[in-house]
């Protein structure tokens, strides 16, 4: 295994702007657990943390906000199985 992989795969180093308050925000997660636990978390733990939970939580409301935020083509595969299913008839 090299280096830049663990048992949650591969890592990948970026660059991510964030406003302030969202540093602030992290910060205050951070200072926040650290008081409770005592383990210290890094702004970039905190940030896996949050992706990891909200894949895991791909609930009914998230996508929702997803849909609203992003506009959707029309399902090509809906597309796709018409197209074969008429190819089928002819």
């Amino acid at each position: 295994m090299d280096d830049s992989t663990n048992e949650r795969g591969r890592h990948l180093k970026i660059t991510v702007v964030l406003l302030q308050r969202h540093v602030a925000a992290l910060d205050h997660l951070a200072v926040s657990f650290r008081l409770r636990t005592g383990v210290a978390f890094s702004r970039a733990g905190i940030i896996d943390a949050l992706i990891a939970a909200s894949v895991q939580r791909a609930d009914a409301r998230l996508e929702k906000m997803l849909r609203k935020r992003v506009p959707v083509s029309k399902d090509r595969t809906h597309k796709r199985r018409r197209s074969e299913a008429n190819n089928r008839d002819a």
